[in-house]
């Protein structure tokens, strides 16, 4: 038979942590917000131009999620984390796009106008 002491060191490997253990343990970090970034684009005239600045971008935030709309010039941006409007900026200029901030928020705007 193994002693309570062997199984105390056995689950203490394993990571296994007892109840008290756990209660004193640091919450899990917070989920941040969604950022929202609005570009007006010039310069995607290919899915291949399309498809090298979307994953520049996702760089920049593994979990972003880029919407690009060629026809109406226009690029949203949903990150996790808050970006650095001029360094998007900059990042597209290397691909040869030209972006424009149209706005940038944390909530979705319901009613986007044309411009």
């Amino acid at each position: 038979m193994r002693s309570i002491a062997s199984i105390a060191v056995f689950l203490a490997c394993a990571g296994v942590a007892s109840p008290a253990a756990r209660a004193q343990q640091a919450p899990p970090p917070q989920v941040a917000a969604e950022h929202y970034y609005y570009f007006a684009c010039q310069g995607i005239t290919s899915d291949y131009t399309e498809k090298v600045l979307t994953e520049a971008l996702r760089g920049m935030d593994a979990e972003m999620v880029v919407s690009i709309d060629r026809p109406q010039q226009a690029m949203k941006l949903v990150a996790r984390y808050p970006l650095n409007k001029q360094e998007v900026i900059s990042t597209a200029a290397q691909y040869g796009v030209a972006l424009a901030d149209r706005r940038s928020g944390t909530a979705p705007e319901t009613n986007t106008p044309r411009e």
